[in-house]
């Protein structure tokens, strides 16, 4: 990845400097050496951000004296930095709840964003406009062609989750292992043994087939023997016929099925509650459930949750704002954490929790 330009870094921080202590036109910055020691830059980064922020008419030099604010927040526009999200041959993400989280997060930077849903080939006729973006988020099913583009352009990029491709960015994704690794040991806990695994296709969720990789590990780790074949992944749009198939062949079997979306965790409960399976097989879901009705519950009180608190755009964000750059470069992998903290009574220990209510 191409070195990403520090004087960059140094001119949004001092923008956002700007904002953040609400300086009006004619108010006075810190000085130069000051600016070094706040924003953790070299004097080089620092003098030359100075330099263009000079020549863009946003500040003024009084020599003897220091920089001063020439223009109002309302007239620095084009110093608003611009978020590029890049999202790779996956136009189901993000979803609405993504965008309000995209949105919150940019805006406590004072920064704007652009979504790019993009074909797996490169796009030149978007060039342009990617080049207006000052940082990257990139998503979906990452490849080489759009990450040695991205690269050139000398912005920082953090990488969203994981693709087949190793992109050898920085990241952020889920600490699926640890989240599965928990559930796993609080079946065993209970001697539940025969677990069934149902998973998005992977053509649609990019991190099923890690998260699959991540079930047999953490089953070894746990010193349970799996049954590969109860392992599944569940055909986008048909995930109701799929459940009603899969727990006709192997229910009377089952003593635990774990899902990864509600989508099928619902036709889960309700093909489960018809076809009579018994009560005390346990189902456990790795995301945070909406809408669960109180009745799906009260019929099925063995229903685990482990969700991440955290969200994955808002740290995204927040590393491309808040932390060095060096932290880019460096290609440091920032795995969330999962947890027991959210919506509905939780009951439980570790980071496995049996809900009750929602």
């Amino acid at each position: 990845m191409a070195r990403i330009l520090k004087y960059n870094e140094a001119k949004q921080k001092i923008i956002q400097l700007v904002h953040d202590w609400q300086l009006k036109r004619g108010d006075k910055l810190p000085s130069e050496r000051e600016l070094v020691g706040m924003l953790g830059l070299s004097s080089i980064s620092v003098h030359r951000a100075l330099d263009d922020l000079r020549n863009t008419g946003i500040i003024r030099k009084v020599h003897g004296v220091g920089s001063f604010l020439e223009n109002n927040l309302k007239e620095v526009v084009e110093c608003t930095s611009q978020l590029g999200l890049i999202n790779v041959g996956d136009h189901l993400y993000p979803d609405a709840r993504g965008i309000n989280d995209l949105n919150n997060a940019v805006k406590k930077y004072n920064a704007t964003y652009k979504v790019f849903s993009v074909p797996h080939e490169l796009d030149p006729t978007i060039f342009d406009e990617l080049a207006a973006c000052d940082r990257f988020i990139v998503t979906g099913f990452i490849n080489k062609a759009w990450v040695e583009y991205l690269s050139s352009l000398s912005r920082p990029i953090v990488q969203v989750g994981e693709s087949d491709y190793d992109a050898s960015l920085c990241k952020v994704c889920f600490d699926w292992y640890q989240a599965v690794y928990q559930m796993i040991r609080k079946m065993k806990r209970e001697n539940v043994r025969n677990i069934g695994f149902l998973l998005p296709e992977p053509r649609i969720n990019t991190q099923s087939i890690a998260m699959r990789s991540n079930f047999f590990e953490a089953a070894e780790a746990a010193k349970i023997n799996l049954r590969p074949e109860l392992v599944q992944f569940v055909p986008h749009k048909y995930e109701v016929g799929f459940v009603k198939q899969y727990l006709a062949r192997y229910g009377a079997e089952l003593e635990a099925v774990l899902t990864v979306e509600p989508s099928t965790l619902f036709p889960l409960l309700i093909v489960g509650s018809a076809v009579g399976l018994p009560e005390q097989l346990r189902v456990g879901v790795f995301n945070e459930v909406y809408f669960m009705p109180n009745d799906a519950v009260a019929e099925w009180p063995r229903l685990y949750n482990v969700f991440f608190s955290d969200k994955i755009l808002e740290k995204a964000v927040e590393i491309l704002y808040a932390y060095p750059y060096t932290y880019i470069e460096e290609r440091n992998v920032f795995k969330l954490q999962p947890s027991v903290e959210g919506a509905g009574k939780a009951i439980g220990q570790n980071y496995v929790v049996e809900l009750q209510h929602l």
